[in-house]
């Protein structure tokens, strides 16, 4: 059920991730898209929700251990996390060589630096990505 449930959540932040991206890609070259502003509005919320519970559940003291409480799937994300920002060759982004709070500044901002911010949500995008074949593995088996 957890990796049911992890799978439907990392559909939706991608989705979100998706349309985050497309808007800002179309917004540089001056092309306006079907997005309302309060579809991207939402995003942008559960965006920061999402990278704020990431930053909440990291704790910055002898190598990132991660606070308990934090639920199977979570922590296993958590993990992947940890480990890509050590991969600063494959991950390099504002997300992993500085932190989410970083990208949540940017999400926040009107004139933001979109460069920095598609890089972020790019490599979130894969990272996730990464997590739901591990999901999927989880409920079809090795098929």
């Amino acid at each position: 059920m957890l990796s049911i449930r992890s799978f439907e959540k990392n559909q939706n932040l991608l989705n979100l991730i998706n349309k985050t991206v497309t808007h800002l890609r179309l917004k540089a070259h001056n092309i306006s898209d079907d997005f309302s502003d309060e579809e991207l509005l939402k995003a942008g919320q559960v965006l920061i929700h999402f990278l704020n519970s990431i930053n909440n559940a990291i704790m910055e003291s002898e190598g990132s251990k991660i606070l308990k409480g934090v639920d199977f799937r979570e922590r296993t994300f958590i993990r992947k996390f940890i480990d890509a920002k050590r991969k600063s060759k494959q991950y390099k982004s504002i997300l992993f060589k500085k932190s989410p709070l970083d990208v949540i500044e940017l999400l926040k901002t009107e004139n933001a630096d979109n460069v920095k911010l598609i890089e972020a949500l790019t490599d979130l995008r894969n990272l996730i990505n990464e997590h739901i074949a591990l999901d999927l593995k989880d409920l079809v088996g090795d098929i």
